[in-house]
């Protein structure tokens, strides 16, 4: 273990260390660093779900299969890299009434004015029901959460600039009833917005069409994240306020335990786990 300022989170048994295994509502998506992993001739054919729901990700063309990488420990979607979740997983976000994902990630160049999906439900080619993106806006890497709640919807959602370059930590809710949005980054609530879709209630009955991770068109895919991203969860039922920073805790620390203190420095002072991970 690391010594210094955090020298201390050896003395930590991993026993009792906090993992959203403990959440009061169970993600129903979650692949990351301990999930079970497929590597065939050195590229990740299959990603793990450790949900319940077992809808693993994965990519059978070998010319789009991203590589698992180091230091600390992620996975390189590059160029038109992707994976497609379980098809299971379309029935998520059907007949709803709130979303949420976490994911994290790190835009790994300025790249251009293109939209670079991290983790999206997709209602069509080209619309997302609900999805968290990142695009390059007038020389700024924005963090772009949202979706539609009606098919009949138009997109609505919050944005947020974030460094490229660096690893953080994004939750994103949605509450379709009340028709609020909401985002924090590393922490701190950076965006939200109030009166959002057409109305409030239920999202449609209907399936998506689609759920991938580096890609959000169905076919044939022509955007790609071309970036890095650690952990993506995703649920219906919202976490609690303190649930959510649990969440925030456990992947800073989880990233300083690989190396990477960044997240860590980067939680707001008054974070309940800023200078200690959260404990079972």
């Amino acid at each position: 273990m690391r010594s210094g300022k955090f020298g201390f989170l050896g003395s930590f048994s991993s026993s009792r260390l906090w993992t959203p295994e403990s959440l009061s509502a169970q993600a129903q998506f979650w692949v990351g660093r301990s999930s079970g992993v497929t590597v065939v001739s050195g590229a990740l054919s299959e990603w793990q779900d450790m949900s319940v729901n077992g809808w693993h990700a994965a990519q059978a063309l070998a010319s789009n299969r991203p590589v698992i990488a180091a230091s600390p420990w992620h996975v390189d979607l590059d160029a038109n890299d992707y994976l497609t979740v379980n098809a299971a997983a379309n029935n998520l976000y059907r007949s709803v009434q709130s979303a949420w994902m976490m994911a994290v990630f790190r835009r790994d160049d300025d790249g251009t004015n293109l939209e670079r999906p991290i983790a999206v439900w997709s209602n069509s080619a080209a619309s997302y029901r609900v999805g968290l993106a990142m695009n390059n806006l007038s020389g700024s890497n924005v963090v772009y959460w949202g979706g539609r709640r009606l098919d009949s919807d138009g997109y609505d959602g919050v944005t947020y600039p974030t460094p490229y370059g660096e690893f953080h930590v994004a939750v994103g809710y949605i509450n379709y009833a009340t028709r609020t949005i909401e985002l924090w980054i590393d922490g701190t609530l950076v965006a939200s917005k109030t009166g959002a879709f057409s109305g409030g209630g239920s999202t449609s009955n209907t399936a998506s069409s689609v759920v991938r991770i580096g890609s959000n068109l169905v076919t044939p895919p022509t955007q790609f994240y071309d970036s890095s991203v650690r952990e993506i969860l995703a649920g219906v039922s919202l976490p609690t306020a303190a649930e959510r920073q649990e969440l925030e805790g456990w992947v800073a620390w989880d990233l300083h335990r690989d190396g990477y203190t960044a997240v860590v420095e980067n939680l707001p002072v008054g974070h309940p786990y800023k200078d200690a991970p959260p404990m079972a």
